[in-house]
């Protein structure tokens, strides 16, 4: 069992929903989220460059195991005791973007990760770090395939 641990700054962006249409002929599809596609492009980076130190390379045979932690910031009126964060976005919409971007990084395909463990945390009164998300992959045994 390998694991690799990177983390990844700035407020946490869900993955949202996806229109398609078609232009011209052609399918479009677009988020509901602008900042989604940057803030993907930021976990896909941090992933490659934990990869690359690590010496790891995404192969098909494994399952894997995916925990996140994302960190929001507070607001101003909430009491110093909050700590969990139980408002919008939601985990899985957090979790979406997070698998989608490690894919094809980290892991052959986010259809092999078969545990996923996210919690949403509001950061303490005086944080030592910012918003972010720590990212921990493991990699399990080797997937069996079953015969017909």
């Amino acid at each position: 069992m390998e694991s690799i641990t990177f983390t990844v700054a700035g407020v946490p962006i869900p993955q949202g929903s996806t229109r398609a249409f078609v232009v011209k002929g052609r399918a479009v599809t677009t988020s509901s989220n602008k900042n989604l596609a940057q803030w993907r492009q930021r976990i896909a980076t941090e992933a490659q460059r934990a990869a690359t130190e690590a010496g790891w390379c995404s192969e098909g045979k494994y399952a894997y195991t995916v925990l996140a932690d994302f960190y929001f910031p507070r607001t101003k009126s909430m009491g110093k005791k909050d700590i969990r964060h139980t408002v919008r976005p939601d985990a899985d919409k957090l979790a979406r973007a997070c698998g989608d971007s490690i894919t094809g990084i980290l892991i052959a395909d986010d259809s092999m990760i078969d545990r996923w463990s996210v919690t949403k945390r509001y950061l303490p009164p005086d944080p030592l770090q910012g918003p972010r998300v720590d990212v921990t992959v493991i990699r399990m045994s080797p997937v069996i395939e079953v015969a017909p």
